[in-house]
């Protein structure tokens, strides 16, 4: 008797919950659109978008919302007109219980930004990706500059669909420029990436009046872990001032000029 009564008991109260949440499922989906809300995720300090640029972008969309059930409003159709800015790497939109649309939105993370041989500006975000560099939003990142070829979109394909992964020279560059992100020392240290007339790398850094000869790509990983510890262990103090160069170019060794 007893287990007939318990399994009653949970029958009507499952069946209860299902018709609570129905009605109520139910008058949330009667409800109309009230108003809209952005948020947004800065991986890092750079600030490349705000509220302004995103209520530009849905102005008319959010216009022909109004005095509509939120059930019209097509979540999807929202997230990918965002993900359409190029500065905008992942984009979120649903409908809140009182009829709110919420929109959360994630900043691409520039770690680089490069100015070609043509002289146009762009920047390159932490997975690889080529973005605009735009003006009036600055991103405090190293600057890649000098014999850098202008960047060939294929036709069809916007700059964020462009694979600058598959090009060699654009991937070692974002090898490079992840390395100097990742590590807390040369991120504070290293100011530009300047590609020389003998098509070499030379660093510059924020602090000294030094040039760091870098040489090609090989090996990049071992030239900034000597970089490193030569600045820890050999430019205490005042010998900031000995040196016009610092060569990493040798294996195992780094040779510098003095003034």
């Amino acid at each position: 008797m007893r287990k007939t009564l318990t399994y009653v008991f949970w029958t009507v109260f499952v069946v209860g919950c299902l018709l609570i949440l129905g009605f109520a499922n139910k008058k949330h989906n009667g409800k109309t659109f009230v108003d809209y809300e952005i948020g947004f995720s800065y991986p890092g300090e750079s600030i490349l978008i705000d509220t302004a640029n995103i209520q530009e972008v849905l102005s008319d969309l959010i216009y022909s919302l109004q005095a509509r059930k939120i059930t019209e409003v097509k979540l999807r159709e929202i997230e990918d007109i965002l993900l359409y800015n190029p500065y905008i790497s992942e984009a979120e939109a649903w409908i809140s219980f009182q009829g709110r649309l919420k929109i959360m939105i994630r900043q691409r993370e520039p770690i680089l930004r490069m100015i070609d041989a043509k002289n146009k500006s762009y920047y390159m975000d932490e997975s690889g990706n080529i973005f605009p560099y735009q003006l009036g939003y600055l991103a405090h990142v190293p600057v890649a500059s000098g014999n850098i070829k202008p960047i060939c979109i294929p036709a069809g394909k916007s700059l964020i669909e462009y694979d600058s992964i598959s090009d060699p020279d654009l991937k070692n560059l974002f090898e490079l420029a992840r390395q100097i992100d990742l590590d807390d020392f040369l991120n504070a240290q290293i100011a530009q990436i300047y590609f020389n007339g003998s098509n070499e790398i030379e660093l510059i850094p924020k602090f000294g009046k030094h040039l760091i000869e870098f040489g090609d790509f090989e090996n990049i990983t071992d030239k900034l872990d000597k970089l490193i510890i030569f600045y820890k262990q050999g430019m205490g103090g005042k010998k900031w001032k000995r040196y016009k160069k610092i060569n990493l170019k040798y294996k195992n060794q780094v040779v510098c000029t003095k003034i």
